[in-house]
Formats: C-alpha cells, sequence, structure tokens
C-alpha cells in the first residue's frame, strides 16, 4: 500500500499555471466596474483590455487545436469533392 501511494506522489503532476490564470483576471472584471463607476471612459476601456486579453489568452491556448481542425476539414473538403 505504501509503495502504490509513493508511486502516485512521484507521478502525480502540477497544474499548468497558465490553466490557473482566469482564476486571477476573472474577479478583476466585476471589480473594475464596482470601482470605476464614477469614469466610465476609463471603465470601459479598461474592462475592454482586460477582455480582450482574456480571449487572446484563448485563443492562444486553443490554437493548435484550431488549425489542427482547419486542416483537417481542408482534408475532408478535397477528399469529398
Amino acid at each position: 500500500m505504501v509503495t502504490i501511494l509513493r508511486d502516485w506522489a512521484e507521478t502525480k503532476q502540477r497544474t499548468p499555471l497558465k490553466f490557473l490564470f482566469p482564476l486571477i483576471y476573472a474577479p478583476v472584471l466585476p471589480l473594475i466596474r464596482i470601482q470605476l463607476r464614477h469614469n466610465p471612459v476609463l471603465r470601459d476601456r479598461l474592462f475592454t483590455v482586460v477582455l480582450a486579453g482574456a480571449f487572446a489568452r484563448g485563443f492562444y491556448l486553443m490554437y493548435p487545436f484550431l488549425i489542427h481542425c482547419f486542416l483537417f476539414f481542408i482534408y475532408l473538403f478535397f477528399c469529398f469533392c
């Protein structure tokens, strides 16, 4: 039993930090809206920049998958046309 737990502890991998970043910027979005309600221009611009950064990060994580899907659809197109 002890060797099983030791083997499991050695093979246990840490969560990559790139997947934990939403836990940081997700609470920031409502705080921007609340704290900057008296300065709507700055509030909207900062909110847009943070949201665009979140989408850019999501695209960065999904980029290899998107390229693979795109190439697969091109392959299907040429196979059935």
